[in-house]
């Protein structure tokens, strides 16, 4: 049964087989994902809300945006701003909206800003349709004027980390609605190269994505949801190719988004972007998300406002 319930930090929206909570104290962002249906209890937290070590804490929860600069060993995130805002904009039997605020911060509580001192926020309304259980993102990233980042800064627009997940060997799926690619990594093959991720494949039309199948035991799944991130190509803006960073085994965390690295300096505007999410038990298969992306296609902007 759907639920909406406010605490004194966020907001706690049950729908379908998952609950997630949006949490202000971590920018408005997930830090809490129980998979009702592998885990009624709700013993196990499938966010991740912690990375090890002196850099990056709590800044990538369960959904994130950030830059960084693996060269300069900095990283700012939407997840380390302690002073978020989840707002509860409309509830209906059909569908829930949420609003949530945040600015990039670092683990250490200090903001991104540019040269003259303005901080850039990040804006998203989350419309999840109770039926489906799809998740619409729209995620603006504003600043009054722009952001400045020198070459080799890397902009992740919005990005999943979640706990474990897969036993050792990692499996994603990169589609769009012409082509499917499979890529498996793990600890010991990860490695922290742009030129070596693999690539969002770009057919024109749009739509692409990463999938990952926890849910398939065969390939190492946990059997937990499959979990799904449909992102428009063009947003937000041109750039010669999406990569992901993909990663298994690391901190014991599973991530992957999209990613891109500025190969020469850059100004960081304004824009909006979209995304949608599907949190599934239904089997997924490399070949199967070409067909995914195309009925998604038709859906994307369903919720635009």
């Amino acid at each position: 049964m759907a639920q909406t319930l406010l605490t004194s930090t966020g907001i706690r929206l049950t729908i379908k087989d998952f609950e997630l909570y949006f949490n202000t104290l971590n920018g408005g962002e997930i830090t809490e994902y129980y998979d009702l249906t592998a885990d009624p209890g709700r013993q196990r937290n499938l966010a991740n809300i912690n990375i090890p070590g002196e850099m990056q804490g709590d800044l990538w929860p369960l959904f994130t945006t950030a830059i960084y600069n693996p060269y300069q060993q900095k990283d700012f995130a939407t997840g380390g701003y302690g002073r978020g805002i989840a707002n509860l904009v409309y509830d209906s039997p059909e569908l829930t909206r949420i609003y949530t605020a945040s600015r990039l911060a670092d683990i250490y509580n200090v903001e991104a800003r540019n040269a003259a001192g303005e901080k850039p926020e990040v804006h998203t309304y989350w419309t999840i349709e109770k039926g489906s259980g799809l998740i619409y993102v729209k995620r603006t990233f504003t600043i009054p004027s722009s952001l400045y980042l020198t070459a080799g800064w890397r902009w992740y627009p919005f990005y999943f980390t979640r706990n474990a997940g897969f036993t050792y060997n990692g499996t994603f799926y990169f589609f769009n609605q012409s082509v499917s690619n499979e890529y498996i990594t793990n600890k010991d093959s990860y490695m922290n190269q742009y030129s070596v991720y693999p690539v969002f494949p770009n057919d024109g039309l749009g739509i692409t994505g990463i999938a990952m199948p926890f849910g398939d035991l065969s390939k190492e799944g946990d059997g937990t949801h499959n979990a799904i991130i449909y992102y428009n190509y063009n947003d937000p803006w041109p750039v010669s190719e999406w990569k992901s960073d993909t990663s298994n085994g690391i901190f014991n965390i599973t991530w992957g988004g999209s990613v891109h690295e500025f190969q020469a300096p850059v100004n960081l505007t304004t824009h909006t972007y979209y995304a949608v999410v599907q949190l599934t038990h239904s089997p997924i298969t490399k070949d199967g998300m070409i067909n995914l992306a195309r009925q998604m296609s038709t859906r994307f902007y369903k919720f635009r406002r």
